[in-house]
């Protein structure tokens, strides 16, 4: 294991502690509150706010994990049957592409008259773009074995389901897991998207109100909080990786 250096922990701290000062120092002395509030001030209105945020916070991480959970049980699914089917590739992939370039602010208001004001939504639309990237990077991964290898499996009368997984499935590990932090970004976008687009509740609901009545202390509290769900989603993501593929360091 490579060892860390004290500066490589140091040196980012400081730059993060001096970027927060610098940004304090210029909206206190150069900026209007209503345009780039302080850190001071998004700090106070999110105590202010806790109790709505808590709230909120736990009804979009809701919509996020349900429909990431189950894109990525769907879009495995359909990522191992376009391997092993050509009729199914010839179906799934038109439809797949056809989700992917479709901007989903244009299809989110028809998924919310159809699924409800409510987690549904954004469980759906969440759902809608884990798939793209599943599909392909499932799919793409379990290709990538060499024909070598797979002939040399079928010589000694290995089953194809001894082939995926003895072979395809450990070789489609990095490429899988590489879908799924794209995924849960997705995920999150997706669900936040729906909670802007019908505004009834979730960390989504709060940054329109936020914005509606020029709040932008509050605003960019809702903003931080909803990176900072990002980034510890994406991190879980990466810490299944280390566990379930140990040897793609290597």
């Amino acid at each position: 294991m490579k060892k860390v250096k004290l500066w490589d922990i140091l040196i980012p701290v400081f730059f993060f502690i001096g970027a927060i000062l610098a940004w304090e120092f210029i909206a206190k002395w150069y900026a209007s509150p209503f345009i780039f509030p302080a850190p001071t001030e998004i700090i106070y209105a999110f105590g202010e706010g806790l109790d709505r945020v808590s709230y909120h916070f736990i009804l979009t991480l809701e919509g996020v994990v349900l429909g990431f959970i189950i894109g990525v049980v769907i879009g495995t699914s359909l990522g191992i049957g376009i391997v092993y089917s050509g009729i199914l590739k010839r179906i799934i992939f038109p439809v797949a592409i056809a989700l992917r370039v479709t901007p989903l602010v244009a299809i989110a208001p028809i998924i919310v008259i159809w699924f409800g004001f409510g987690l549904s939504s954004k469980i759906v639309i969440a759902m809608i773009i884990t798939l793209f990237p599943i599909i392909i990077n499932t799919s793409e991964g379990l290709q990538m074995v060499e024909p070598e290898s797979i002939e040399l499996m079928q010589s000694i009368e290995a089953t194809k389901a001894q082939i995926f997984r003895k072979l395809r499935l450990p070789s489609a590990m990095p490429s899988y897991f590489a879908g799924l932090k794209i995924a849960i970004g997705g995920a999150v976008i997706g669900a936040v998207l729906a909670e802007v687009v019908a505004p009834s509740s979730g960390l989504g609901y709060l940054v329109v109100l936020a914005t509606s009545y020029l709040d932008t202390p509050f605003l960019f509290a809702n903003v931080l909080v909803l990176f900072g769900m990002g980034i510890a989603l994406f991190e879980i993501v990466v810490l299944l990786e280390r566990i379930i593929v140990p040897w793609k360091g290597k």
